[in-house]
């Protein structure tokens, strides 16, 4: 089936998939939410025209999700409170170990050394860069917290208070945020679990380098599963979680999806395959 790439036909493309999909718990909400190169295997491709209007419904796709404080797909979720327990709060220390000694490179250089954490979530990262300080560096340094969620942004807040720590906090969305910053604002940005979720990443990126100063570092920590890499595992997944006949045709219709084979452009290991789809 032919890629679309007229701003209409893709939105009635998005629209029709997500009425097929509805209840269903292995889907994003909508396909503006897949990162924009994974979005060709399923039915869209952005061009040099469509560009700036894909951008933009991509973000307004993020915004609508994270507004329901549902930005996750269900199956995701399932996933995650293992991997929260596990896995993050490990990339947390070794990130606030990093971010310690930037800091420590900044401190003859600035007053103040401003860190800006989006999305700051609990202050899972912050309250591990914190914990890292001394109180003479915790005190020159400035937390800037960026996040959707009132409750998440205010136990961050708090937390920080607790541990003798000053600075802002903001509730909007990450790249709100950084199109209200002027140039060269901060000398670290962290980000934990999160780039996963851009579209557009190059672009995001670019902002980015924006806000830093000249010398200022960007420190992440991430993960990445090619759950919805291709539709191709999302029809097996179908299949397996017992959907009904009329759905899975709909569903490999709308995508043209005719192969019983995996992409082999899509690098999911059969032990993830698994793993997904016995959830």
């Amino acid at each position: 089936m032919e890629p679309k790439r007229a701003i209409e036909d893709v939105i009635e493309f998005d629209e029709k998939m997500k009425k097929i999909t509805d209840g269903l718990i292995i889907i994003p909400g909508s396909l503006f939410l897949l990162p924009h190169d994974i979005m060709q295997r399923w039915g869209i491709e952005v061009t040099d025209e469509n560009r700036t209007e894909m951008m933009r419904l991509c973000e307004e796709a993020r915004i609508t999700e994270m507004s329901k404080g549902n930005a996750f797909p269900l199956l995701e979720r399932f996933a995650r409170p293992p991997m929260r327990e596990w896995i993050e709060p490990r990339m947390a220390r070794y990130m606030g170990d990093i971010v310690k000694e930037l800091a420590l490179s900044f401190d003859e250089m600035y007053e103040e050394i401003h860190i800006c954490d989006m999305p700051s979530r609990d202050g899972l990262t912050s309250g591990s860069i914190a914990l890292q300080m001394d109180e003479r560096l915790l005190k020159k340094s400035k937390f800037h917290l960026v996040d959707t969620s009132n409750e998440s942004l205010n136990e961050a807040s708090e937390n920080m208070k607790r541990r003798g720590a000053g600075g802002s906090a903001n509730l909007m969305l990450d790249s709100l945020f950084m199109k209200q910053q002027a140039e060269s604002s901060f000398d670290i940005i962290v980000s934990l679990s999160h780039l996963h979720h851009i579209s557009f990443l190059h672009e995001y990126l670019l902002e980015v380098h924006r806000i830093l100063r000249d010398g200022g570092v960007f420190v992440m920590g991430d993960r990445h599963s090619a759950m919805f890499d291709s539709p191709f595992h999302t029809a097996d997944l179908l299949e397996r979680m017992g959907a009904e006949d009329k759905t899975i045709r709909a569903f490999r219709k709308h995508i043209g999806l005719r192969r019983v084979e995996p992409d082999p452009h899509v690098r999911i290991t059969e032990e993830e395959q698994n793993a997904i789809g016995n959830h």
